[in-house]
């Protein structure tokens, strides 16, 4: 698949929905080393990223909601 990169980049990959369906296990080894955008008629729908990535992000969301939280 020639739009999947091979090098770490911190820019997403950007795959057409039928291409994502197509190489879904491909997608899941890119977005080891960098997002992975899904788009549907041209436009973005769906974004996919590491879980780990994903936890470190809900962390940071809990954390900040609490401190909005406390400061009202």
């Amino acid at each position: 698949m020639a739009v999947m990169a091979t090098t770490l980049s911190t820019k997403p990959v950007i795959v057409s929905a039928r291409e994502a369906k197509n190489h879904f296990g491909e997608l899941l080894e890119v977005i080891q080393r960098q997002p992975v955008v899904i788009t549907k008629n041209g436009r973005p729908v769906a974004i996919m990223i590491r879980y780990s990535d994903h936890s470190r992000f809900d962390t940071i969301v809990k954390k900040v909601r609490a401190t909005l939280d406390n400061s009202r």
